[in-house]
């Protein structure tokens, strides 16, 4: 379980059979190309806007098929004519859409006028009499008023929408008077046409939709375009990084180290060489996992935050059971616990085609299951106390923290996480000091062994807090030994500089530090404030049923009870997912990470055939 080793390959051959060889590598799908010439060649714009619309094509007719309750059977068909009658429909489905907007638009000016024939209108003008539409507001009506009208020998007031929202329909006969409001130029057609022309264009687009819809057996053959398109994309790609010099060609990446030999046998029908060699420490090689099921699991959520550089360890090993261990604990309950891991294992079989989607259920499995247990060993289930209840006290040897949420446990529950934190932290402090040595950092090595006493110092103090000990322990011969070699090494063995000026001043800002570990350190009482907190929730909401159901006749009272408790207990459930993993991973990633942890690598993404998730 770790980093997986990784070499960097040169390529050099004859420009002439730089294709071939671009070609051979993306059949074995393994090298991590890095670009070499002086000047990226960007690739052609045709392939790029030929990737950009199979994509496009691909993600609209996927949502399409996804939606239908019963999908056509996929079928075979040839790409060229599949794509002419999709782009046909989509044209034909913006002409459709752009007149049902303008209808639509019309429909609106023309409703609050009612339904009349604007040829009658003109028929009307013909004899000289003058229809006339205005608008206006309340404010300007009140303001200079409808006096117009005494030439008008009919007309009415409309409401209208918007600011004005006063619409006046006048009809006159020869010349029109002077009107201090918008005069409104409606549409030429009459609002039954429209609405008649609305329908035959909706049901165009239906017909449009089915047809697009029928499109979606074809899917298959989309992907496999889009998969061709985004392959010549990115071999056009990898070619325009390739550094060209005079009739030669080189190009580099990184593989596996045990994905040498393949690379190799590929070239050897071509006059290409293949060099292989180990990284230069420091270089920015590309990472990639090598763990074992359950634990790689947990790559999601280290990729989320940042991956490691390819010189540090694979902190996923590390992470894995403190963030099982520390969730479990905030969540606090068997029966969430059960809950979870159901709905984690549903949206894994729904996700089984997205790897990334499928990592993070998986994870959540584990997370689920961790809740059980911890759960179970505080003898909680959706807020109910075992250990209340007569029949389990045969079983109560095996909740053996229980007391944790009862009142005289919280103490306990409190060292309880503080301890866990200081447990982290050394581990932490370890793995720095592992990484020192392996570099042959001596000083380093020597002031992790400062901070690991530190830590010791910490949970001293901590017991002693708590009343765990007596105050004697803080001036024990022990304690102040251990205190003085802490403040020691830290203050000598922070800074490597000769100036002993340089390095006593820095050491002692370094030692100013400690207070910020004892911070680290008590970060880690979330764990028992969100489990209390969880817990106490879930057990009101029990309350708060009860209390509303036993007021009522049992006839009725079981329903507000019912609804009660599945809304209380849902929102609990997901408030209680969401703070178990953000302060699980706030632990890890901040108060861990921070002990040894750099970070700042790439993922390592091999040129080669692609596939459509």
């Amino acid at each position: 379980m770790a980093v997986v080793r990784m070499k960097k390959v040169f390529l050099v051959g004859p420009l002439e059979h730089r294709e071939d060889a671009v070609i051979e590598l993306e059949k074995l799908n393994v090298l991590h190309v890095v670009d070499l010439a002086d000047e990226f060649r960007e690739p052609p714009a045709e392939l790029a806007s030929e990737h950009a619309r199979a994509k496009r094509i691909v993600e609209h007719l996927g949502k399409l098929r996804a939606g239908l309750e019963k999908p056509p059977k996929v079928r075979e068909g040839d790409i060229t004519e599949m794509i002419a009658l999709y782009d046909r429909l989509m044209s034909e489905k913006s002409a459709a859409d752009l007149e049902l907007s303008t209808l639509d638009k019309d429909r609106a000016q023309l409703l609050p006028w009612g339904d009349f024939s604007p040829a009658d209108a003109t028929l009307l003008e013909g004899r000289g009499i003058h229809l006339r539409f205005y608008s206006c507001s309340e404010k300007e009506l009140k303001e200079s008023g409808s006096d117009f009208l005494d030439d008008a020998f009919w007309h009415e007031f409309t409401v209208l929408k918007g600011a004005k929202n006063i619409g006046i329909s006048a009809m006159f006969k020869g010349e029109i008077p002077e009107v201090p409001y918008d005069t409104l130029i409606l549409p030429e057609r009459s609002l039954s046409i429209l609405e008649r022309r609305q329908k035959q264009f909706e049901e165009r687009l239906a017909e449009i939709h089915s047809k697009l819809e029928g499109l979606t057996a074809y899917l298959p053959v989309f992907e496999a375009y889009h998969v061709t398109c985004l392959s010549r994309y990115d071999r056009a790609r990898v070619v325009g990084g390739i550094k060209e010099e005079g009739p030669f060609f080189a190009l580099m990446g990184w593989i596996p180290s045990n994905r040498v030999g393949g690379v190799e046998r590929a070239m050897k029908n071509l006059p290409v060489v293949v060099l292989a060699e180990d990284p230069e420490y420091g270089e920015d090689v590309p990472i990639k996992f090598k763990n074992n099921a359950v634990v790689s699991w947990f790559e999601p959520l280290i990729a989320m935050f940042r991956l490691p550089t390819y010189w540090e360890p694979d902190p996923t090993i590390f992470v894995a059971p403190f963030m099982a261990l520390f969730f479990g604990f905030c969540f606090g309950d068997a029966a969430y616990g059960l809950v979870l891991l159901g709905l984690a294992t549903w949206g894994a079989g729904k996700l089984k085609s997205n790897r990334t989607g499928l990592g993070f259920m998986r994870m959540l499995q584990v997370l689920g299951i961790s809740t059980f247990i911890m759960g179970g060993l505080m003898g909680s289930f959706f807020g109910l106390q075992f250990t209340n209840f007569g029949w389990a006290q045969s079983i109560r040897g095996l909740m053996p923290i229980a007391s944790f949420t009862k009142n005289e446990g919280y103490n306990d529950f409190l060292v309880f996480a503080i301890r866990l934190g200081i447990i982290q932290v050394i581990v932490g402090q370890l793995i720095g000091a592992s990484i020192a040595a392996s570099r042959r950092e001596v000083q380093k090595v020597i002031c992790f062994i400062g901070w690991i006493c530190a830590s010791v110092v910490m949970h001293l103090l901590i017991n002693v807090m708590f009343g765990l000990s007596s105050g004697d322990t803080l001036v024990s011969t022990p304690f102040l030994v251990l205190g003085g070699v802490s403040a020691g090494l830290i203050l000598l063995f922070s800074e490597p500089s000769p100036n002993p000026a340089k390095r006593i001043g820095l050491g002692l800002w370094a030692l100013y530090g400690v207070s910020g570990l004892g911070g680290d350190i008590l970060s880690y009482a979330r764990i028992f404030g969100l489990g209390l907190a969880s817990g106490i929730i879930a057990a009101t909401v029990n309350s708060m049923a009860y209390g509303v159901g036993s007021g009522m006749p049992k006839w009725i009272g079981w329903l507000p009870m019912a609804a009660i408790l599945i809304f209380g207990h849902t929102f609990n459930l997901a408030m209680a997912v969401i703070g178990s993993l953000v302060h699980s991973a706030r632990l890890n990633f901040l108060e861990f990470y921070g002990k040894f942890f750099e970070g700042g690598g790439k993922p390592y993404v091999p040129f080669g055939k692609q596939k459509i998730n």
